[in-house]
């Protein structure tokens, strides 16, 4: 039974501000790309899909050994790449025999995962390279890289067998994941750290933060406690369903203000499911929910929040590849009272990534308009789009990157990170996978500027 049905926000326990972990809306962004793409008849060189399976293996404890820095650069001089670029008259190279500077440093190494925290007055910035000897990727090696300095220096890791998912653990570390290893920490000088687990659920402590991490088939929230490197489960009310999005394991969230939220899904042999809104204001000890009146087959997702007070869930469908932007739920008293906003009339827009920013309005990310065909993108900007304030009831074309769309007609940027920034903006990390760069907004989203990625 939830305890707390109709107190809402009546009992809101902590306002202590919490940097809303976003792991959701950045996993959702590379899966629904990979997706699209692993068909796609790209060029090697520009192939983003992952299509390997992961087998068991273990990471290395500390990072590999850096080449001497170049005088002139200051940069770690890169070890000779062979050259694996396919052709009618060689063959590629075995994966197996690459270093982990060569995989990161190869051209036709594309990025499988990315991630942007700040550390401070500076970021720290992860990248897991792979390098595919086919463009089937039947045989892969891959490698991490990560910066505190926008990759002047770096530490380069060997990824022996396994495909790791990144998340911010706080104060610039990074939670490293994967289905066949323990959970590690990484810093920004490149050492990693094991997370011992608990098996005891529990609400989350001061100085934890929200993650997700595999234990079995699915993965769970868990509690991370970075300073001390050990994480417990999250205790979360029992018979749902929250495997309801794009996202791989339990869609949770944390909003600047700590509320936690997810998706709970009650399922029915008829395929009637029921869907409700769940979140708790202290911290995991109590729930509340409240019914969506969603259609009968549907696709709800929590989004980040940084406005205090306002929770939100986004509707989409099963559009494939793509996820047709429906309709959002709010409450803006912390779960008191509810309200929804459809989407536009017109052509259909496919988002890729969301959040409510911390003056209360909704920024969403556009990467393909129904109205586009291939080498004819649609009458829509793509990128960026800003609700007036508090009315969710129109979308409007913001300050965005180049796209790089090439003509396919969608965006080829994916989520890198994102941050509360100063004075209530909004700080966003893109990854550019043609150019691989990353495009920095500052301040707000109005302005942006671009740092490398290897």
């Amino acid at each position: 039974m939830f305890d707390q049905e109709l107190r809402g926000a009546a009992d809101q326990g902590s306002q202590r501000a919490h940097k809303p972990d976003f792991r959701v809306v950045a996993q959702r962004s590379r899966d629904i790309r990979r997706a699209r793409l692993a068909g796609a008849a790209f060029a090697a060189a520009s192939l983003v899909a992952v299509t390997a399976v992961a087998v068991g293996a273990v990471y290395d404890d500390q990072a590999a050994p850096t080449p001497p820095a170049n005088p002139t650069t200051g940069r770690s001089t890169p070890t000779p790449t062979p050259d694996a670029s396919p052709g009618p008259d060689k063959l590629p190279v075995d994966p197996r025999s690459l270093s982990a500077e060569q995989i990161v440093d190869n051209p036709d190494s594309h990025m499988s995962e990315i991630l942007t925290v700040p550390a401070g007055s500076a970021t720290v910035t992860a990248v897991v390279w792979e390098y595919c000897a086919t463009q089937e990727c039947r045989s892969s090696a891959r490698a991490l890289a990560v910066s505190s300095d926008e990759f002047e220096t770096r530490h380069v890791t060997p990824l022996r067998g396994v495909y790791p998912s990144l998340q911010d653990a706080g104060d610039g570390s990074i939670l490293l994941t994967t289905e066949r290893s323990e959970p590690r920490l990484l810093m920004a000088d490149g050492t990693q750290r094991k997370v011992a687990l608990s098996d005891v659920a529990g609400s989350l402590a001061e100085g934890e933060r929200l993650v997700a991490i595999s234990r079995g088939p699915r993965s769970r929230p868990f509690a991370l406690n970075a300073s001390s490197a050990t994480a417990h489960p999250l205790s979360v009310p029992p018979g749902y369903s929250t495997n309801s999005g794009y996202a791989e394991g339990p869609a949770y969230v944390r909003g600047l203000d700590g509320t936690i939220s997810f998706v709970g899904v009650k399922r029915a042999d008829n395929f009637a499911d029921t869907y409700f809104a769940v979140w708790s204001h202290d911290s995991g000890v109590t729930w509340s929910r409240h019914e969506l009146t969603t259609s009968q087959v549907a696709i709800v997702d929590p989004m980040p929040s940084y406005a205090p007070g306002v929770l939100a869930f986004v509707e989409s469908a099963d559009g494939a590849t793509y996820a047709p932007y429906v309709r959002v739920y709010r409450s803006t008293d912390g779960g008191l009272t509810w309200e929804s906003f459809d989407a536009p009339g017109g052509a259909t827009a496919y988002y890729d990534w969301g959040l409510v920013q911390a003056d209360g309005s909704l920024l969403l990310f556009v990467e393909v308009w129904s109205d586009a065909r291939p080498g004819r993108p649609g009458k829509h900007p793509l990128g960026l789009y800003e609700t007036s304030g508090k009315d969710w009831s129109a979308l409007n074309p913001g300050t965005r990157p180049p796209t790089g769309s090439g003509g396919r007609g969608y965006v080829d940027l994916s989520l890198a990170g994102l941050a509360p920034g100063a004075k209530g903006s909004t700080r966003i990390w893109l990854y550019d996978y043609r150019t691989h760069e990353i495009y920095e907004s500052g301040p707000g989203i109005d302005g942006w500027r671009t740092t490398p990625a290897r």
